[in-house]
């Protein structure tokens, strides 16, 4: 190829993926990761990325391909996303977190041309049998190594029969599920682009990207958008990250004091746990603010961390739909504004319009009024973007500060996580004792919300025990959907119309 053909090509190329090899290039002696007290350097990371990309050559997978990835929270895993990216190659997210039944036929369903994971995945029970019979190639990472070794069982029944991704997609990515089964949504790198490189500022001279000395911690699961775009992000802005293989208190406590955090993302939950765990002051003391998202805040946890710590809590309001954050605080306006607008999540980011409307009509409602909140994410999703109808009941006031009042639909959030009532009262239905079942979410004061489960049983069943339906419901539901409560009746409190009592039935559990 000559230098004109070159040049050419690299114009073609996303700015995404021409900015994190920019990145890997700079130094690759440098530190990228810190993963339970072992460090990764750049170089590392990009000759695990060039390895996992040339087997993918050799077997004949090129762009546009489907290539599945168990996103565990590990250095391998965000070595690898960072090389397929930087070939404009397209991820498919997969939940590992899936029973291994779950799992299986997740993989045989998704049509993959490739399946990559960490080796004890691949350790589990049907998983190499299912990418065999789908016909993806495996590719296993090993934890602490640079080594990628294709799984014998799928090499040779790898084939070329897998579905085609749309042109230009970068990501297909998980929603957090909040009517049920999560869906799969398609980001193009142009989107992918647009959402993380306008955050990304201060370059060297002459607009050059370089290595940052601050850090990221990154405890968010990268199977959900926060944690794959705090990891994207933090790549792009040349800044090393902490990764947590999950939120623990001390793990974070520590990480924040030894590489002086200036800022941090702290879900409510974790907000909860830090407090609860009466974490020291002065281990925070080097925090300018904290980024708060994925789940509602109360005004109370937010008020009780601010005054606990001194620092201000900037909660962000974001989808995976629309990639990331569509509101938020800034410190200024945290400054300016507070504490007379507690409880909002901030104003639109810019290139997004909100609007509040009577679900009737499809009017806007007077400010301060409730309605259904709307979505416009022009700059993000590009021109072709239209009015998106979220499940959100919000207000907004006269000086454009957001506010979220409730939900929609018939969903709680535990601990960040999206638990539809209806989906998990259809696993419980399906107990052979099971009549009907009734799921609402209770208070939690670390949880924010938890399921519970009152069940009516059919004419004759004997009674099941409660340790036997929660076992029965962690064999078809992910930890988080499983209620922490069950309580047998005679028969489900009902109205008049034969609804289930949904006030009565949660005076069952008071």
């Amino acid at each position: 190829m000559n230098q004109d053909s070159k040049e050419q090509a690299a114009l073609e190329r996303s700015p995404l993926s021409l900015r994190l090899e920019a990145i890997w290039d700079i130094d690759s002696a440098a530190e990228a990761i810190e993963f339970k007290g072992k460090r990764y350097t750049w170089g590392q990371l990009r000759s695990l990325a060039l390895e996992v990309n040339s087997l993918l050559d050799a077997a004949g997978i090129g762009q546009g391909a489907p290539i599945g990835i168990l996103f565990r929270n590990r250095p391998a895993i965000a070595a690898t996303v960072m090389g397929l990216l930087v070939t404009g190659r397209s991820i498919v997210s997969i939940n590992p977190f899936y029973s291994d039944e779950t799992l299986t036929e997740e993989i045989r369903t998704l049509n993959l041309a490739a399946l990559i994971g960490d080796e004890s995945d691949w350790r589990r029970n049907g998983v190499i049998a299912a990418a065999a019979d789908s016909g993806a190639l495996g590719l296993a990472l090993h934890p602490g190594s640079n080594d990628v070794t294709a799984i014998a069982e799928t090499t040779s029944k790898a084939n070329r029969n897998y579905r085609q991704m749309p042109p230009g997609i970068a990501l297909e990515i998980l929603t957090s599920g909040t009517t049920g089964k999560p869906k799969r949504l398609q980001a193009k790198y142009s989107a992918l682009a647009d959402a993380i490189l306008s955050s990304v500022r201060d370059d060297g001279p002459e607009g050059k990207p370089k290595l940052r000395s601050g850090n990221t911690i990154v405890p968010a699961p990268l199977v959900h958008v926060s944690g794959v775009f705090s990891v994207l992000l933090s790549f792009c802005e040349g800044r090393s990250i902490v990764l947590l293989e999950k939120f623990d208190v001390a793990e974070w406590a520590d990480a924040v004091f030894r590489h002086k955090i200036r800022f941090a993302s702290v879900p409510p939950t974790a907000m909860r746990m830090i407090l609860h765990a009466n974490v020291p002051k002065e281990k925070l003391a080097s925090l300018i603010a904290v980024r708060s998202g994925t789940a509602p805040l109360s005004a109370e946890t937010q008020k009780q961390f601010e005054q606990t710590y001194g620092v201000p809590v900037l909660i962000q309001y974001s989808a995976t739909e629309w990639l990331g954050g569509i509101a938020g605080w800034t410190i200024e306006e945290h400054r300016q504004y507070m504490p007379a607008k507690l409880g909002s999540v901030g104003r639109a980011q810019p290139g997004t319009k909100l609007r509040v409307i009577n679900p009737d009509t499809g009017e806007e409602v007077p400010r301060g009024e409730n309605g259904i909140l709307e979505v416009l994410p022009q700059k993000r999703m590009g021109p072709e973007a239209a009015w998106n109808r979220t499940t959100d009941l919000a207000s907004m006031d006269e000086d454009d500060f957001l506010y979220i009042v409730g939900r929609a639909d018939d969903v709680i959030i535990r601990g960040g996580f999206k638990v539809s009532m209806p989906s998990v009262a259809e696993v419980v239905n399906k107990h052979p004792a099971v009549k009907d079942a009734s799921v609402l979410g209770m208070p939690d004061a670390r949880l924010g919300e938890v399921p519970v489960c009152a069940v009516e049983l059919r004419p004759g069943a004997t009674a099941p025990s409660e340790a036997e339906l929660e076992a029965f419901c962690r064999e078809h539901l992910l930890p988080y959907q499983v209620p922490v409560k069950f309580r047998v009746v005679d028969a489900l409190p009902r109205t008049v119309s034969m609804k289930v009592d949904r006030p009565a039935t949660r005076a069952l559990f008071a």
